[in-house]
Parts: structure tokens; C-alpha cells; sequence
């Protein structure tokens, strides 16, 4: 692909080729990583420490993660929504090491659903976006690749039978743009698509989605 892709053992970026946009295994398409990440005397480049925690019932360790999250930065939103693709994929079972990580396989007997939740816009990449863009986290080149992979990843997924819903929480109107196109399309009993505007909103639109999951596995 046309990014800057290097060796490392420390981070990963994004995928591009092919499959940039699909769930194949890690072992056959490799994740990216890219040389502004690694070996970078400018610390605002160098990898990240944050770890993406695998599928868990774990209640206590998921607010614990979350608790330890700080709101700052750019937002690589189709990464986000690439790893959720790769947690409910089976494809990417190797990598998690631990049977009570792995997902199903995809089957009409499985319901697999993704929340995408995001406050800023989408304008964050690495893959096809090279050092002559000058600033790799909010130039023109980024936010068109983070908004365009982010949708192909969207009509992947939903291909694949993953059911997505999302939130714009006080985002920007491209942003929202990008999480209506994501979200299956609401129907006459259930919404897929929420814009909050505050906290309260937030957590409403987190309990409505809550309560049409549940809902959908007592019925089925």
C-alpha cells in the first residue's frame, strides 16, 4: 500500500491494500504502523501506551479502563470502528489468546452489535496520507481517508450481519454525517442513530440501545 509502513512491535496504525476496510485475519493482511509512531524524538508521534481491551462480561475492568481514559487528541474514527470489527470477527480470535475473548461465528443464531460513539470529527490517518501532508492528524488527506475507510467499513460490517447503532455526542456536523451513514437505518420500533447534546442525552441514548438489545436476545 502507499503508506509509510514499517516493522514495529510497539503500535499499530491502520491497514490499507485490499483489505483496509474488511475483517480479514491479521495473520494474512497485516496492521500497519508507520514511521511518525516509532523512533520519533517528538513524543506527540511516538506510540501510545493505551491497549485495546478484547471482548469482556467484565463490568468492573471495562469502567476501570474507561476511567483511566483522558479526553484528548485527534480522532482516527475508522480505526475505532475497524478494531470493533475486529473484536466481533472470528477471524481475529488467535490474536486475543484466551478462549473467554474469542467471538462467535457469524450465524443468524449470533447477534453481533457494535455501539460507535464519537465527539469530534473524523480526521485522523496515517495509511495513504504521507509526511508531505504536513500534519498527518487534521489535514484535508486525513480527515477524506478516516471518513472514507470509516464507511467502508460500516457497509462491511453490516454486510456481515453486525448490527450498528451510534451516537454523535456533541459532535460536528461531518461527524454526524458519518455516524447517521454507519447506524442501521431506524425503523418504526427502534432507533439506531442518536445526536446527544449532553451528558444526560448521552446516557439516555447508552439505555435506550441497552434496553433494544436486550429486548432483541429475550425475543429471539
Amino acid at each position: 500500500n502507499s503508506s509509510f509502513n514499517v516493522p514495529t512491535n510497539k503500535c499499530v496504525t491502520g491497514r490499507g491494500g485490499r483489505d483496509v476496510a474488511t475483517d480479514t485475519s491479521y495473520q494474512i493482511a497485516p496492521v500497519g504502523s508507520d514511521k511518525r509512531s516509532i523512533q520519533n524524538d517528538n513524543d506527540f508521534f511516538r506510540c501510545p501506551d493505551s491497549k485495546i481491551m478484547p471482548l469482556t462480561n467484565d463490568a468492573g475492568a471495562l469502567k476501570s479502563e474507561i476511567a483511566g481514559m483522558d479526553a484528548d487528541g485527534y480522532t482516527a474514527g475508522h480505526l475505532g470502528i475497524a478494531w470493533s470489527y475486529y473484536m466481533l470477527s472470528p477471524n481475529w480470535n488467535t490474536l486475543w489468546q484466551n478462549p473467554a475473548h474469542e467471538a462467535a461465528n457469524y450465524s443468524t443464531d449470533v447477534n453481533k452489535v457494535a455501539i460507535l460513539m464519537t465527539d469530534g470529527i473524523f480526521n485522523t490517518a496515517y495509511d495513504a496520507v504521507g509526511n508531505g501532508d504536513n500534519d498527518p492528524f487534521d489535514s484535508n488527506a486525513s480527515r477524506t481517508r478516516s471518513q472514507d475507510v470509516s464507511t467502508q467499513l460500516c457497509d462491511n460490517m453490516k454486510g456481515s450481519g453486525i448490527t450498528l447503532y451510534s451516537i454523535a455526542f456533541k459532535a460536528p456536523a461531518s461527524a454526524q454525517q458519518t455516524l447517521r451513514y454507519c447506524a442501521n437505518a431506524d425503523t418504526s420500533v427502534t432507533t439506531f442513530y442518536y445526536s446527544a447534546d449532553n451528558e444526560d442525552q448521552l446516557k439516555e441514548a447508552f439505555e435506550k440501545i441497552a434496553k433494544d438489545i436486550t429486548s432483541l436476545r429475550l425475543t429471539q
